[in-house]
C-alpha cells in the first residue's frame, strides 16, 4: 500500500514537471517585430518631418532666390522714379516761375489794354492853338498847330511844354527867360494848375508884359475846358510873381476869339 503510494505520487510529480517543461519548452517567444516596425515607422515618419523640413526651407530660400529679382528690379524702378521726381522738381519750379511771370505779363497786357482803352475813350484836340506876343510887345496872336494832344492833364502838359519852347514864326516871340522848364499840369477842382520852374521869376518884362505872358497861359489851357489857372512855382503858390503880378489867387482866361489867328 505504501508502495503503490509513493508510485503515484512519484509519477504525479513526474507529470507536473513534464508539463512544466513542456509548458517552457512549447512557450512561443515574444514577437518584437511589429514595436520594431512601429519603431521603425515613427523613426521614418520623423525623418521625413525634417525632410520636409529640410525641403520646405530649400523650396523658401529657391522662392526668395527667385522673387528677389524681382524685388530688386522694383528697387531699381523706384530708385528711378525717385530720380526721375528729383528731376522734376526743378522742372516744377521752373513751371511755377514761368506761371508767375505769365501772371505777370498778363497783368502788363491787361494793364496796357487798360491803358488803350482809357486813351481811346479820352478826347483828342486836334491843331492845339498856342499864344505869343509881337516882338514889340503890342498883340497876342493866336497859332494854329499840326499838333494833336489829349484833352487830359498829359495832352495840356505837352501843349505847355511846345509853347515854353517858343513860336515858328520871326515876327513872334516867348515872353518866357530861357531854361523855364513846364514840370506839371494837373486839373483838380475846376481849375488847371501849371507849375513852372524858378527860372521863370528871371523875366524882366514890365507890367504890360507880365499881363501878356499870364493872359497867354490862362488861354491855353481854356481849350482843355478850363477858364481858371493856377500858376505855380516849383510846386507852389508864390507869394510874388514878378514884382507886379499877383498869382495867388487863379487867373481867369479871356475870349480866345478876341485875338488874331497866325497861321
Amino acid at each position: 500500500m505504501k508502495k503503490s503510494t509513493l508510485l503515484v505520487s512519484g509519477l504525479s510529480a513526474m507529470l507536473i514537471l513534464s508539463a512544466c517543461g513542456q509548458g517552457d519548452g512549447d512557450s512561443t517567444p515574444i514577437d518584437n517585430t511589429g514595436g520594431n516596425e512601429l519603431n521603425e515607422e515613427n523613426n521614418g515618419s520623423e525623418e521625413n518631418q525634417e525632410n520636409s523640413e529640410e525641403n520646405n526651407e530649400e523650396a523658401n530660400e529657391e522662392t526668395n532666390d527667385e522673387e528677389n529679382p524681382e524685388n530688386e528690379a522694383n528697387d531699381e524702378e523706384n530708385a528711378e522714379n525717385d530720380a526721375s521726381n528729383e528731376e522734376n522738381e526743378p522742372v516744377n519750379e521752373d513751371n511755377t516761375e514761368n506761371a508767375g511771370n505769365n501772371d505777370d505779363e498778363n497783368n502788363a497786357a491787361e494793364e496796357e489794354e487798360n491803358t488803350e482803352e482809357a486813351a481811346e475813350d479820352v478826347a483828342v484836340i486836334d491843331g492845339v492853338e498856342l499864344y505869343f506876343s509881337d516882338d514889340q510887345l503890342m498883340e497876342i496872336y493866336r497859332v494854329q498847330t499840326d499838333v494833336s494832344v489829349t484833352s487830359d492833364e498829359n495832352g495840356a502838359l505837352e501843349a505847355y511844354q511846345l509853347w515854353a519852347s517858343g513860336p515858328d514864326k520871326d515876327s513872334l516871340v516867348s515872353l518866357l527867360p530861357a531854361g523855364t522848364q513846364v514840370q506839371s499840369v494837373s486839373f483838380t477842382d475846376g481849375t488847371a494848375h501849371i507849375s513852372f520852374s524858378d527860372a521863370i521869376l528871371e523875366a524882366n518884362l514890365g507890367s504890360s508884359g507880365e499881363l501878356m505872358l499870364t493872359e497867354q497861359i490862362a488861354l491855353i489851357a481854356k481849350q482843355f475846358g478850363y477858364d481858371r489857372v493856377q500858376i505855380l512855382i516849383e510846386g507852389s503858390v508864390p507869394d510874388i510873381f514878378l514884382g507886379h503880378m499877383e498869382v495867388d489867387e487863379p487867373i481867369e482866361a479871356g475870349n480866345p476869339e478876341s485875338y488874331q489867328t497866325m497861321d
